[in-house]
């Protein structure tokens, strides 16, 4: 299993549409950085759609909060990102896992960085081709609906390599 560190936005998404526990059927260790356990427990209280993150991070079975020993990359991160996304990406980088990230800016300054990225979307297709989820095609409109971005061309994409 692949190492992931993962952020609100990717927590938030997969919590909103119910499927945030297939995180740890493909994914160990999962690894919080303390600003998205902020980001999410603290500053998302009453933010429904995280509300199974937020019990997820409190119980602490699979969810593992971590500090990231890379302060200075942290700080330079924050020049241009909120502090979960810099959090995640030095994280990562640190521990050589596989960043969770939706917001495309993060996405761009991880992948400078020579980190791999995942997210949301492509955690449900992975889920999918692992025999986790039979379809993608109702849930990837449920992201929709909840404030997730996404180009028509970019959902005809995804349902297309979901082959739905």
């Amino acid at each position: 299993m692949k190492w992931l560190v993962v952020d609100s936005s990717v927590l938030a998404s997969l919590s909103g549409i119910g499927v945030l526990s297939l995180l740890p059927e493909m994914f160990f260790p999962i690894f919080l950085p303390e600003a998205v356990r902020l980001e999410v427990v603290d500053d998302g209280e009453g933010w429904l759609i995280a509300k199974e993150a937020q019990e997820q991070i409190l119980d602490g079975s699979w969810l593992v909060t971590r500090e990231c020993g890379f302060k200075e990359k942290v700080r330079f991160f924050r020049n241009r990102l909120d502090p979960g996304e810099s959090e995640v990406i030095a994280l990562a980088k640190e521990t050589k896992c596989v960043a969770a990230i939706d917001e495309r800016k993060g996405r761009k300054v991880a992948e400078q960085e020579g980190v791999r990225v995942t997210g949301s979307v492509a955690i449900l297709l992975l889920a999918k081709s692992r025999g986790l989820l039979k379809q993608i095609k109702p849930l990837v409109f449920q992201l929709v609906a909840n404030g997730f971005r996404a180009s028509p061309a970019l959902i005809e994409k995804i349902l297309h390599d979901a082959r739905e």
